[in-house]
């Protein structure tokens, strides 16, 4: 059988206690939960549900149980002689003489988030896979949107600022029309884009142009 327990102090300096007993398959054979008046030590807290763990695990008549506990100090003190004289000393030695033949060790260490406030306070829980914000579809066209675009460009043309930006890749004026490309569309990475788009169009157009001449 094992014995896994925990303590905490409340916020109002009240003393919270709670243990689980299982066997070896994972089956829960008893459980306890306690509170205590405001003693603001965790360490005590933690002495004394090892003993309400060990006197529940007495009560089911369990002769072998291993109790875990993450406090090292009263881990240390229960496997050694308690000779010192305080209130904790006097806990553990109950326990040891109350209960020969059990054994005590720590309980594996969880890893920790590192936050300190709200709701995973502490505790490594599943990352929420949130939605991807608009500024990261940024130049990430889907396929509805490029057909729609498409569509528009066959039936209205170009706009504006796009004949502009032609007229100035036509006699080679490219740094003046990433100029206009910019301060239309606000961005450096998007001027060079859409200067990248107009180039392809006005070659596609020269191609065409030139097939033309050479059918006639």
């Amino acid at each position: 059988m094992k014995l896994n327990i925990d303590a905490s102090v409340k916020t109002s300096g009240e003393g919270a206690l709670g243990g689980v007993i299982r066997d070896s398959e994972g089956i829960i054979h008893g459980v306890f939960m306690a509170s205590t008046p405001a003693l603001k030590d965790v360490t005590l807290l933690e002495a004394l549900a090892v003993k309400k763990g060990v006197e529940m695990a007495r009560r089911l008549g369990v002769e072998e149980l291993e109790v875990e506990s993450d406090s090292k100090l009263v881990i240390d003190m229960l496997n050694s002689n308690c000779v010192h004289r305080s209130l904790l000393s006097s806990i553990c030695n109950t326990i040891s003489d109350a209960c020969v033949g059990f054994s005590y060790g720590m309980a594996p260490k969880q890893p920790s988030t590192g936050l300190f406030v709200g709701l995973n306070k502490g505790h490594v829980v599943t990352k929420k896979e949130l939605a991807p914000r608009p500024s990261d579809r940024k130049g990430k066209t889907s396929k509805r949107v490029h057909f729609v675009r498409s569509l528009i460009r066959e039936v209205a043309g170009f706009a504006p600022y796009e004949k502009r930006i032609t007229e100035l890749l036509k006699v080679g004026k490219d740094k003046r029309a990433l100029k206009v490309a910019k301060r239309k569309l606000g961005t450096h990475k998007r001027a060079k884009k859409k200067r990248e788009e107009m180039s392809n169009v006005l070659r596609k157009m020269r191609a065409g142009g030139g097939g033309e001449k050479k059918k006639a």
